[in-house]
């Protein structure tokens, strides 16, 4: 195995050389870390994106490149790669796929910001499995594609999660998800949400949250517990207001899980003001997404979007505002 800082473009040649794939970040509208404990989530595919390029190359040679950070690597098929580099989630796909696959190359692309909750290691992660499965014809169905890349993260990788990042973002659009085993994946028929969301600056520690959070369910927390039981009943209760177009009651149970999350101690002073202002100013709704401990924010905004938006950025917010992702 060796590590490269280059690599030829894959779509130099001809476009049937090579399979482009496209996947979306994602926001969790309502029940961030209850799928820790198997409980159902709402997901939200969006429309910030990483790109895979790949093709066949005529030997069992591995080439894997990101154009974000300028590395990659390479090895033969058989080999494990390297779990600790930046493109680990892709190598623990390789070696997991084995023998179903032959050579190839292929070169990530992304502006999904890393590090804010929107999931950008799911997001490539599915992105190369829907690629690998396109390339080789391997037949394999969302929610093979999906469990692969929770397996490869959860399993191999050891990385605590939920299944919330891989089937969100594998079915696209805006999914009520039953994280149990077997997984189901229930589409909900909407196209657009007002969305605003601010990235608070302040660096994650998503698996330091998570395995704290674990922890305290495994020792009967009470506190934990009952959050995480007011939190289920949120997102039951928002899958039926989302299909109703009732904005009023999303709006009060994203704060009803930010109350939450604040009573199990995974917000942050600056998520705390960045939530607060957007209600200030017009927002129905406001909470944290991800594991927490930093990084993003979602504010529903019907009304008022520009105001909000304004008033995050004054404070230090960096504000995207994002659509719904469908494939």
């Amino acid at each position: 195995m060796k590590r490269i800082t280059e690599i030829s473009n894959i779509s130099d040649g001809s476009s049937n050389d090579y399979v482009e794939v496209q996947t979306p970040g994602r926001i969790c509208l309502l029940g961030d870390k209850i799928d820790l404990a198997e409980l159902p989530v709402i997901g939200c595919a969006v429309n910030c994106l990483s790109t895979i390029k790949i093709r066949k190359i005529p030997d069992s040679t591995v080439r894997i490149f990101t154009n974000t950070y300028q590395s990659g690597l390479e090895y033969k098929l058989g080999e494990k790669g390297d779990f600790n580099h930046l493109l680990k989630y892709w190598c623990a796909i390789i070696y997991r796929l084995g023998d179903r696959i032959e050579g190839f190359e292929a070169i990530l692309s992304s502006d999904i910001p890393v590090g804010s909750g929107l999931s950008s290691s799911a997001a490539i992660s599915v992105g190369l499995i829907s690629a690998l499965n396109k390339l080789f014809e391997l037949g394999m169905n969302n929610y093979e594609i999906a469990e692969l890349a929770y397996i490869t993260e959860h399993d191999d990788l050891g990385i605590m999660c939920g299944r919330l990042d891989q089937y969100s973002i594998t079915f696209g659009g805006v999914s009520f998800i039953h994280t149990n085993s077997p997984p189901k994946v229930t589409h909900v028929p909407i196209q657009s949400l007002p969305i605003v969301l601010a990235d608070s600056g302040d660096s994650r520690k998503a698996q330091d949250v998570l395995i704290r959070i674990k922890n305290k369910l495994k020792a009967g927390d009470a506190q934990v517990h009952e959050s995480f039981h007011k939190i289920h009943q949120a997102v039951i209760e928002c899958h039926q207001a989302l299909q109703q177009n009732d904005y009023n009651k999303i709006g009060a149970l994203m704060n009803l899980q930010q109350i939450q999350e604040k009573k199990m101690e995974t917000t942050t002073p600056k998520i705390d003001l960045l939530c607060r202002t957007a209600l200030e100013h017009g927002a129905l709704g406001a909470k944290q997404i991800g594991a927490g401990g930093g990084g993003c924010m979602i504010a529903l905004c019907p009304e008022h979007s520009e105001e909000v938006s304004k008033e995050l950025q004054r404070i230090g917010g960096k504000v995207y505002k994002f659509n719904i992702y469908n494939y």
